[in-house]
């Protein structure tokens, strides 16, 4: 059962930091309204990503942004749903110069892997080394990428992902345990909050398995639903959307899940409209993390 503890804010050294109490603040977030915007690069491209934070700086609204290495292709499907040129990398120069800029304001930078395809543990670990290389610290946040098994075929899923062979210590494509030495929050097992329309605590948001801090996410185009009643019960709504991807119908319901061209318009005047209306938090996961959880170096 979790218990309650005052907010402890501690400073993320060479970003390894893990879970040592799963000890949840109630009081830290309860009676106002805390948004987390999460994004996945699929499909992200620089030039589209300039645009897109520009406005949200302007907007004054954090993300928890995840980034890929590099972009392989291996004739799979993952390689063909994002690939060199459909979806930007840290290994363009524009790009990691980008993210590394969105890092100096404020937001947090988060692993999505180090490619699009399945990564054997030394790939992963390759990763997360090059990650540390480029922002100094290995990432506080893990964002899985590749299909859901229950869902898609074996070749839309990242064999490495934890609802696959991740756990598995005698498969080549085990990271459990580097997650847990180098990681301190993930986002796993494809945890979505569809159809879930309750207002959310931190303790709603939060859970542990197998010696690992994760958090479930909503689909942001249920925000506009969900938010007079968030902001009413004083809640937390942790969303997420693609920056890059423009597969979601051109309807007023997804506004938030389209943001490349002209539907990038829309999906500011919905925020707009929120902030003029609402009085609103916007933090990173690594920001209501710290601020929830007691963290410890190198324990897991």
């Amino acid at each position: 059962m979790l218990r309650l503890k005052q907010p402890l804010w501690r400073r993320i050294r060479n970003g390894s930091q893990v879970m040592k109490n799963w000890l949840v603040d109630r009081t830290s977030f309860h009676g106002q309204f805390t948004l987390l915007l999460t994004n996945d690069p699929d499909h992200g491209k620089a030039e589209d990503y300039v645009r897109v934070f520009t406005e949200l700086k302007r907007l004054g609204l954090k993300v928890t942004t995840s980034v890929f290495c590099t972009m392989e292709d291996d004739g799979s499907d993952l390689a063909r749903h994002c690939y060199r040129g459909d979806t930007h990398t840290l290994a363009d120069p524009r790009y990691r110069e980008l993210m590394l800029e969105l890092q100096e304001q404020g937001h947090e930078i988060a692993f999505h892997g180090y490619s699009q395809v399945s990564n054997t543990r030394e790939k992963f670990m390759e990763g997360l080394e090059i990650f540390k290389e480029t922002f100094g610290y290995y990432p506080f946040t893990y964002i899985e990428h590749g299909g859901n098994p229950n869902k898609h075929g074996p070749d839309m899923c990242k064999q490495e992902t934890l609802a696959m062979e991740g756990t598995k210590r005698d498969s080549p494509y085990y990271v459990l345990d580097i997650i847990k030495e180098k990681i301190s929050c993930v986002w796993a097992w494809h945890d979505l909050m569809d159809n879930d329309y309750q207002v959310k605590q931190v303790e709603d948001l939060f859970y542990k398995r197998n010696g690992v801090l994760f958090f479930r996410r909503a689909r942001l185009h249920y925000l506009d639903t969900m938010v007079r009643d968030v902001a009413q019960q004083g809640g937390i709504f942790l969303g997420y959307t693609h920056f890059g991807y423009e597969g979601y119908p051109n309807e007023p319901k997804y506004r938030y899940e389209n943001w490349v061209g002209r539907n990038l318009r829309p999906a500011l005047q919905g925020f707009e409209r929120i902030l003029k209306n609402h009085k609103v938090t916007t933090l990173t996961v690594q920001e209501l993390v710290q601020t929830n959880f007691e963290l410890s170096e190198g324990e897991g």
